[in-house]
Parts: C-alpha cells; sequence; structure tokens
C-alpha cells in the first residue's frame, strides 16, 4: 500500500498494481 510504500516488498506490489 501507499502508505507502506517504504516497505521494499509492498513497493514490488505497488509497481504490479500500477
Amino acid at each position: 500500500g501507499a502508505i507502506c510504500a517504504r516497505l521494499s516488498a509492498d513497493a514490488a506490489t505497488m509497481r504490479g498494481l500500477v
């Protein structure tokens, strides 16, 4: 999630959702 973007794992998920 955007709030937890600092987590590399979550950041990777965001890239997939983009």
